[in-house]
């Protein structure tokens, strides 16, 4: 059976504890422990201060990878939208589009990123043709000219 004395023990314990999801009791059996023992000594094990620095020596490298991982996205998507400039300046579309993309791209990991669309009852959002939106705009004020001649003599065709 492992033993929290032994600081192999400790840092396998450490590594499983952040690799399952901060499951203790999986933890504690992945690293060699019965169920029973893992259950009624769970608590003993994480009061544990070697443990405790343990798990906090590898989160510090987890939030030094992380840190590294967006600093190099962010400077590469700087370099790629660099390499876009000419092109997008003489109008290639395909350049434009990448660099709006690399933009939201820098806005989400930079949490700028907000995705909000306003629109009111009063004017909804074109997505149709202008044939077709003249249409529906035809339509709906046939409908707004029945309501308000409700009870009334005036005629509204179809």
């Amino acid at each position: 059976m492992p033993d929290l004395r032994n600081q192999s023990t400790i840092n396998l314990i450490a590594q499983r504890f952040c690799d399952n999801g901060r499951k203790q009791e999986q933890a504690l059996i992945d690293a060699g422990y019965s169920k029973g023992y893992a259950r009624s000594n769970c608590g003993q094990a994480w009061a544990n201060k070697r443990l405790i620095a343990a798990i906090e020596g590898i989160d510090a490298k987890t939030s030094v990878k992380i840190k590294h991982d967006k600093e190099l996205a962010v400077k590469n998507l700087y370099a790629d939208y660099g390499r876009l400039e000419d092109a997008a300046n003489s109008g290639n579309i395909t350049a434009i589009n990448a660099r709006t993309a690399i933009n939201r791209e820098l806005d989400c990991i930079n949490g700028l990123q907000k995705q909000t669309i306003n629109t009111t009852s009063d004017e909804p959002a074109a997505v149709y043709s202008p044939e077709l939106q003249a249409d529906i705009d035809a339509a709906m004020n046939r409908e707004a000219l029945r309501k308000a001649n409700i009870g009334g003599d005036l005629k509204i065709g179809s």
